[in-house]
């Protein structure tokens, strides 16, 4: 018999050029991967430098919509949806920091009333139940005949609203006061919008 030849160089070549291969192929997908990361770091920079150029005549669509909403919201509007009888004996204040409307109000005085709501601790409320979660309310009841007057300091932040709603006799105690939570959220909501 003849004796078998083998040809151990030839595997060793064949093994050599797998592995030059496999190298050559990491190394392709290592620089690929770092062109394409440089490139979306590229992206993002110049989409940063560009982004105020273009917002500045081009509002968003969350913005215009807050703009709508500032421009169509009308207390007078919700108020008279809610009192549909003797809305000449109720009376509304609110006051924020770049907001004030009032109906049917005599006056007070805000820093006055702003000082002393101040001074009472946050308990229990007749406004709650109208009003986000999470604020702090203020408020102080006055009785007298038939009519009552409600003040709240309303706070949440970055902004307070000072806030009266009142009822002079009508003879229906129990009746007005369950309107106190739906006028309240009312008077909130456009010391916070306006």
């Amino acid at each position: 018999m003849l004796p078998k030849v083998e040809k151990p160089s030839q595997l060793n070549l064949v093994e050599g050029l797998d592995k030059e291969k496999k190298i050559k192929r990491k190394r392709l997908v290592v620089a690929g991967l770092l062109m394409v990361t440089a490139g979306l770091s590229l992206g993002f920079w110049g989409y940063r430098k560009i982004k105020p150029i273009l917002s500045g005549g081009i509002k968003s669509k969350r913005e215009a919509v807050t703009e709508e909403i500032k421009i169509r919201y009308d207390p007078e509007k919700e108020i008279d949806k809610i009192i549909k009888n003797n809305q000449e004996r109720w009376y509304f204040y609110v006051k924020s920091e770049d907001y004030v409307w009032s109906r049917n109000f005599s006056g007070i005085n805000v820093e006055e009333a702003r000082r002393e709501l101040g001074e009472i601790k946050t308990g229990e409320s007749r406004l709650k139940e109208g009003l986000p979660r999470g604020i702090k309310i203020q408020e102080k009841m006055a009785e007298g005949g038939d009519g009552w007057e409600l003040r709240a300091l309303v706070t949440v932040p970055n902004k307070e609203v000072l806030m009266v709603i009142g009822v002079m006799e009508t003879g229906e105690r129990e009746k007005t006061r369950a309107l106190i939570p739906s006028l309240g959220q009312v008077l909130y909501w456009a010391g916070i919008q306006n």
